[in-house]
């Protein structure tokens, strides 16, 4: 899957090619977890998943452990989030392993509230993605060096939770892990294996690939969402719909000067 490089203008380009930490590189969200914070041109971005479980005005995010609960909160359009693989109750997914490594994984519906992100950020659109992706391209940051085309998995990804791919597609995947390792997460964006919740509650994926929710509707549509996503068997940043009973990541930007 690729997309097309959007090119930048001399001046823009040369204003891009910065990437860092900024002065006060972490936020807290409602409540209390604390994100480290990484700069690429006029954004900055969350390093971690989004982990809060209450809308930044203090009202709960619904808590769907069972398959059921997980698909009445889509039929009813309500905010849910849940734990990979975790069907205890709410507190205890707090201190479930792959919450803490992971985060949590939300429906669409709970991206929709418009208070999911802290004061001052949003979930990451669509096009804050392509920005990002042609941001890694610009910078030579493909797992190949190249300017352009979308190669850009490698960059983006922790090199340590992924599984690995063998027999190697491709040396640029994620999953091949002695190919380019000079590129590996060279981003600081460290994307991880959060798998994901399908709309009847089943978990899939762990280990293997991600998807964060963008907010972002399929032009003409209410009920598709883009998402954005990796997989170990990929070289590229994939950009793929999904309906809102999904459970999926989330990555939050916001713009600086």
């Amino acid at each position: 899957m690729k997309k097309l490089f959007y090119f930048f203008t001399a001046a823009l380009a040369s204003m891009l090619l910065f990437s860092s930490c900024s002065k006060d590189n972490t936020v807290k969200d409602i409540d209390g977890n604390q994100y480290t914070i990484v700069r690429f041109g006029y954004q900055e971005w969350m390093v971690e998943n989004l982990k809060v479980t209450h809308y930044n005005d203090g009202t709960p995010i619904s808590y769907a452990a069972t398959d059921e609960q997980w698909a009445f909160a889509d039929s009813v359009g309500k905010g849910a989030w849940c734990v990979y693989d975790f069907y205890g109750d709410g507190q205890e997914a707090l201190t479930a392993n792959s919450y803490v490594t992971y985060g949590a994984l939300y429906n669409f519906h709970a991206i929709q509230s418009g208070q999911l992100a802290p004061e001052g950020w949003r979930v990451a659109t669509e096009e804050d993605w392509v920005k990002l992706q042609n941001f890694i391209s610009y910078n030579g940051w493909n797992y190949d060096g190249t300017h352009t085309d979308n190669k850009v998995a490698k960059a983006l990804a922790d090199n340590k939770l992924w599984r690995d791919n063998e027999p190697d597609d491709d040396p640029g995947d994620i999953g091949s892990k002695d190919s380019f390792a000079d590129k590996n997460n060279i981003s600081g964006f460290t994307a991880i294996p959060a798998g994901d919740r399908h709309p009847n509650g089943k978990y899939f994926f762990q280990g293997e690939q991600t998807f964060w929710w963008t907010f972002s509707y399929l032009p003409n549509l209410t009920t598709a969402i883009w998402t954005r996503g990796l997989s170990y068997t990929e070289s590229v940043l994939m950009a793929d719909p999904a309906r809102p009973g999904f459970g999926f990541s989330v990555r939050c930007v916001r713009d600086v000067e």
